[in-house]
């Protein structure tokens, strides 16, 4: 029995050295590598080569300033990190994480030369501006300018969840006309403006008239006149194609007019009946005093006497487009002619207004 007994011991000793043997036999393997397929796409600054750096060994680095690389990478641990650096300067401007759990994997790396970003926003401008140069500029930086209605599309590197400022100022004036935010996780955004020289509109909605027969119509309006005398209408005018517009009969269609650039209230302009049609009507409009039908806004105590009935009048025709909506910004100026014959000689307001609903139509 003792035998017995002495006999498992040692058995159980024998299989315990053998157990404790394996394990560290298992132990002592290498750990398993695993294989990625790694991509990476960016852009840089042009004439300058970024590297991508695991462990010290340069895995990818780019050839061009829009890049897109890729290759295989084993890792031996759960993740690893990958330095993306300057060639010219071995700076390392951003760290990147890679992980052994999936096969195919992609870094972005967008840089502008001070930092490296997450992705790339497709930024489209449409506006006007005169004659006027604008400048953009990204955070204060100066990215790009345009002329009346032609605009650069910025690229603007940003991280997602992030936000970024584009900046609208007049080239060779510090002030500021327009911030406008740039949001991270929208690839493709648009920016549209209207700059008549002194003030920049943008976000303005169009909206559609309840009788789709109308043309929803609004107006803005600020005087550069000194002698301007508010508060002013818009007087809707119908009559002969063949007259001058100063002649056209007025109608009982007004809008009140602010005098600060915003915009009026909507008003529902009916479109031309069959019958005007063919009696070759169409529609003008004139700037009057609050309430009246042909009175000028202006203070004429020390002008030459205006030069009736083309003062006030915006020689332009008004085309109603049914369902649609029109946004006029008008501006005013004064002329004065001291001259000539007497029937020339005298003061002229004129009024000049453009259609801006083109640039913020879908």
């Amino acid at each position: 029995m003792k035998k017995n007994i002495l006999y498992l011991v040692f058995i159980g000793f024998i299989l315990g050295q053998f157990l404790i043997s394996c394990k560290r036999q298992e132990l002592a393997e290498p750990a398993i590598k695993k294989i990625i397929s790694l991509q990476i796409t960016g852009t840089t600054l042009p004439g300058d080569t970024l590297e991508f750096v695991k462990n010290g060994k340069v895995l990818l680095q780019t050839g061009f300033a829009s890049f897109a690389l890729s290759t295989k990478v084993s890792l031996e641990g759960e993740s690893a990190e990958v330095q993306i650096r300057r060639k010219r300067d071995q700076l390392v401007i951003a760290r990147k994480t890679i992980i052994a759990e999936a096969y195919n994997q992609v870094l972005t790396c967008y840089y502008d030369g001070q930092e490296v970003y997450d992705t790339l926003v497709d930024l489209e401008i449409k506006g006007y501006s005169g004659p006027d140069e604008l400048e953009f500029m990204l955070d204060g930086v100066l990215v790009g300018s345009g002329t009346g209605t032609t605009f650069p599309s910025l690229k603007v590197t940003i991280n997602k969840e992030k936000k970024r400022q584009v900046q609208i100022r007049k080239k060779g004036d510090p002030k500021i006309l327009l911030d406008y935010e740039v949001l991270g996780n929208v690839a493709l955004q648009k920016l549209v403006f209207y700059y008549d020289g002194v003030q920049l509109l943008d976000k303005i909605e169009l909206g559609a008239p309840q009788n789709p027969a109308n043309m929803l119509f609004s107006a803005s309006f600020k005087s550069s006149v000194t002698v301007f005398s508010g508060p002013v209408d818009l007087v809707f005018c119908k009559g002969s194609i063949y007259e001058n517009f100063e002649n056209l009969p007025v109608t009982s269609h007004r809008i009140e007019l602010n005098n600060d650039g915003s915009f009026s209230k909507n008003f529902e302009l009916p479109a031309l009946t069959a019958q005007d049609i063919a009696d070759k009507l169409h529609y003008g409009i004139r700037l009057v005093k609050r309430g009246t039908l042909i009175d000028i806004p202006y203070d004429l105590t020390n002008e030459l006497r205006p030069i009736y009935p083309r003062s006030g009048v915006h020689t332009g025709e008004i085309t109603v487009s049914p369902g649609t909506a029109m946004l006029m910004v008008f501006k005013d100026s004064k002329s004065v002619y001291a001259t000539g014959p007497a029937s020339r000689r005298g003061t002229l307001f004129s009024l000049l207004g453009v259609d801006i609903s083109a640039y913020f139509k879908p």
